[in-house]
């Protein structure tokens, strides 16, 4: 509760790590399902354009990904995937057939996104990949109430995590603090049972194996 400091306004956490298998994808996953099951509501972002392990993880093609929700090509609502029927858990997530832009990865676009979506979920919890060398931060990093950076323990160096604080600080982002995610790989997760689109009557099922560099 001490998370949210307006109630008619969604709190925007965003999860990020150093690099691919330090856990940003297990905490941002645990944590939307720890919050609704806390009895809020909660939509799940994942905005890894070019390798979408939340996606992933999920094992479900939306029709809409979050692509075409940045450029305006449908609304937020129409690409939003209902995801745990017994919570209010809903995804928003990459059509890997829309492909990586970085352009459809604007400011104005984020804040376009996140201001559609805005009031209609207690929490907004993203999955963010961290920026590539030479790059200035992902905006949803900029743009959230909260910046939490992953790190797994025995795998993350020092040396990634400095580069990290060096992208950051060229946005001025100011995370909020660290977790530290065990050895484990995503395997013990909450899986989706019937994730389901919310312009669709089509629910689909998926048993596809979790990947190891999430």
């Amino acid at each position: 509760e001490t998370l949210r400091t307006d109630r008619n306004s969604s709190r925007v956490i965003a999860f990020t790590g150093p690099g691919p298998g330090n856990g940003a994808t297990t905490s941002a996953l645990n944590t939307a399902v720890q919050l609704a099951e806390s009895g809020y509501s909660v939509l799940l972002v994942d905005t890894d354009l070019r390798h979408h392990s939340l996606s992933d993880v999920i094992a479900f093609a939306p029709v809409h990904g979050v692509r075409a929700a940045l450029e305006r090509q449908v609304s937020v609502r129409s690409a939003v995937i209902r995801w745990r029927k017994e919570l209010h858990l809903d995804l928003l997530l990459v059509n890997v057939v829309e492909g990586a832009s970085n352009s459809a990865m604007s400011k104005d676009n984020v804040r376009r996104l996140l201001s559609q979506a805005n009031g209609s979920w207690d929490f907004i919890v993203v999955d963010v990949a961290r920026p590539a060398q030479g790059r200035a931060s992902n905006p949803f990093l900029a743009t959230a109430d909260d910046v939490v950076v992953a790190v797994r323990a025995g795998v993350t160096a020092m040396e990634s995590l400095e580069e990290l604080m060096e992208l950051f600080a060229v946005d001025e982002v100011e995370p909020r603090g660290f977790v530290v995610v065990g050895g484990k790989r995503v395997r013990d997760v909450h899986k989706p049972p019937m994730p389901q689109q919310r312009n669709s009557s089509t629910v689909v099922e998926s048993d596809a194996p979790v990947p190891e560099n999430a």
